[in-house]
């Protein structure tokens, strides 16, 4: 039984790592080739690592290498809403701080898994594995039964890792089987990368009358050949290579590789046909697949088709055979190139939008518009994470937001104010969910220590090699906007700040027509200000705000004149806050306040009587004082005019202030005041 659960099209996630070598390629073509069959969707988070790329191409390491942030894209799969997945251990296991698949199995006991390279004893979980051993065994068998091969030198993968662990243990059986001798300089530990050339050399060195090199994958064994070519010593002839995989590239090394097939096409198909089942509640048994031997030139072995080659028609086609790839291969070069030039272009204009986000992010989408990309979503935290590898545990941010994303060649982009949350009940499935199945690639976006969310695209298989470049580009350039938002930031803190000390400097000139106690204009500097009020807003609609402090009278001798002042600065801030738009305030006697409020709303009298009556009710409720603070306030509307002064504009507000003290309350002694005081 292979169908789906009878419910929504189900969505399945895959852990896969190692996007440096060739096999977890293959295993998501497979799992890619049997999603489509069976209607669902797949979402791919994706690792990579570059440290052995650069030290190989550069020929030294960086200070600081960032390939540990890729092991927190597990986590993110928390959030994305899965039915099941499926997870490449082997791929990501030597890159964790904890390499436990067991424990590693337990954070996701909620969903069926299926392990891919690993066996994991959990209820939970259906293991995939290679037959490693039999494999390793079949090719070292080759070489000492086949070419009497005496010293097999061996290239191991990680020591933590399964498949190593097993392709090793193939090797020392069949070793020990014919009673050749093997001792630990024989051995080396690489990282299934092509970028082991320094432990060959040692290889090598050590044993320089070796027979033949055994790797434990085919990638690695295009290190051997380097090295091997680099001492002159000719491969099948001097010296015999053997690797493990069988990979795309494994058929057209010169001379071609021979190998062991482990099928990563097979083996990403089996994984959906059997998460499926689980879904459906089915029990499995683990499956081991079975490894085929291929033999090839670089064992010594004489070639299939050598006969043939020798004859003219089999020349004829061996010539466009080699002519066909070769012009596949170049024409895949200069659609790369031509890709990756882009990426500069795209980092140049991103810069244009450093000043507003949103519309940054609408370009993100448009510059994967044109690479032929109809499907994406930029997720984006609404502050970066800093993750050091310092010891510290990781956990995993509460805050990723969808920022930006295109459906079917359709853009959107959300106000930051706007954007939606990420969460185990608002998933990236429903967000990413429509009629249609979907395959998406998840990318981490970083820069340096730096997290900054993640990057969805819907992208052949074949391309994710210019993508992971494409995201390492957007992540450098999500740094520059936090900077050149953090610069603007500062820039408008420093120039509040020079205004605020033009202000105080202001004020310092002004002092005489200020009030002492509250900070507001006296009637001095207000009838000042209202002058050059009029004469600058001739015409304008405002609205004069005259308000009286209730009873101060009461509380200076209930309590003393320091409760009153505090009641009247009190009354002093609530009375601001509650006036929205641009005003002037003045303290015009011991509990009178006049304000001045430029507004054109017809209906900002009731408003802001209203929010003086809340903002009151508020503060009373908070306050330990004995006694109530509350307004009386009259609002009436004005046209501004030249060479007005307080008595022509305070008449009708005066006259609404007079009718609001006859409902004012009578005292504002609370009771409990009066039970202290007796």
């Amino acid at each position: 039984m292979t169908e789906a659960p009878n419910k929504k099209r189900p969505t399945i996630g895959v852990l896969v790592g190692g996007l440096h070598t060739y096999f977890p390629k293959e295993i998501i073509t497979g799992v890619a080739a049997a999603a489509k069959e069976k209607n669902i969707d797949v979402m791919f988070f994706l690792q990579a690592q570059t440290k052995g790329f650069f030290h190989d191409v550069l020929g030294f390491d960086f200070m600081e290498n960032f390939d540990y942030q890729y092991d927190v894209v597990n986590d993110y799969s928390f959030i994305a809403g899965l039915d099941g997945m499926i997870i490449n251990y082997g791929t990501i296991g030597i890159y964790l701080d904890e390499n436990d698949p067991g424990a590693f199995a337990e954070k996701y006991n909620e969903i069926p898994l299926v392990f891919l390279t690993e066996i994991v004893d959990a209820p939970n979980c259906h293991s995939i594995i290679s037959d490693n051993v039999q494999g390793m065994s079949d090719v070292i068998n080759h070489l000492i039964e086949e070419h009497g091969c005496k010293k097999i030198l061996y290239m191991s993968g990680p020591k933590d890792n399964t498949d190593a662990r097993e392709r090793l243990q193939g090797y020392l059986k069949v070793m020990k089987h014919h009673q050749l001798p093997v001792d630990d300089t024989m051995i080396r530990w690489g990282d299934f990368s092509e970028f082991v050339d320094d432990q060959v050399e040692e290889l090598l060195d050590a044993h320089p009358d070796a027979d033949a090199i055994a790797f434990a994958n085919d990638e690695m064994a295009f290190a051997g050949y380097k090295v091997c070519r680099k001492r002159g010593l000719a491969i099948g002839t001097d010296i015999r290579i053997t690797g493990f995989d069988n990979n795309a590239m494994s058929g057209k090394m010169t001379p071609p590789l021979t190998t062991a097939f482990q099928d990563g096409v097979l083996m990403g198909r089996l994984a959906v046909l059997d998460l499926l089942m689980m879904m459906c509640g089915e029990k499995l048994k683990d499956r081991r697949v079975k490894v085929q031997f291929v033999e090839r030139e670089s064992c010594g072995c004489e070639s299939k088709q050598m006969h043939f080659t020798q004859t003219e028609i089999g020349k004829r086609v061996l010539i466009q055979k080699l002519t066909r790839e070769l012009t596949e291969t170049k024409q895949h070069e200069i659609d790369f190139q031509r890709k990756t030039w882009f990426i500069p272009m795209m980092t140049r204009e991103l810069n244009e939008y450093m000043s507003d986000e949103h519309q940054y992010c609408l370009q993100v989408m448009n510059n994967i518009k044109r690479l032929h990309v109809e499907n994406a979503a930029l997720f984006l935290l609404e502050t970066p994470t800093v993750y050091r590898r310092d010891g510290r545990k990781w956990t995993c941010p509460d805050d990723l937001r969808l920022a930006s994303y295109m459906k079917n060649g359709e853009m959107f982009s959300y106000q930051v104010y706007e954007r939606p949350l990420v969460s185990k009940e608002e998933p990236f499935a429903k967000w990413l969910e429509d009629e249609q199945p979907h395959q998406y690639h998840y990318f981490l976006l970083f820069s340096g220590e730096r997290q900054y969310g993640m990057l969805a695209l819907e992208i052949p298989t074949s391309e994710f090699t210019f993508f992971f470049m494409f995201s390492l580009q957007i992540g450098v350039s999500l740094r520059y906007l936090e900077i050149s938002s953090n610069e603007a930031a500062i820039r408008a803190q420093l120039m509040l700040d020079m205004e605020n000390m033009r202000e105080k400097n202001h004020i310092l000139d002004m002092v005489s027509g200020y009030d002492a106690m509250t900070g507001l204009l006296n009637v001095r500097g207000f009838t000042k200000e209202i002058e050059r009020l009029g004469s600058e807003k001739t015409g304008e609609k405002a609205y004069v705000i005259c308000a009286d402090l209730d009873h101060l009278k009461q509380i200076n001798d209930s309590f003393g004149h320091v409760e009153g002042n505090f009641a009247i600065c009190s009354a002093t801030k609530l009375l601001d806050s509650c006036i929205k738009v641009e005003h002037l305030s003045a303290r015009t006697g011991g509990d009178e306040f006049v304000c001045i409020a430029l507004s054109p709303q017809k209906n900002f009298a009731a408003s802001v009587q209203k929010r003086i009556i809340r903002a009151c009710e508020k503060f009373n409720a908070k306050s330990p004082k004995p006694y109530y603070v509350e307004m009386s306030v009259g609002i009436s509307p004005i046209i501004l005019q030249e060479n007005m002064t307080i008595q022509d504009i305070i008449q009708d507000a005066d006259h609404e202030l007079y009718k609001a003290k006859k409902i004012r309350r009578q005292c504002v002694i609370r009771e409990t005041g009066i039970q202290e005081e007796a």
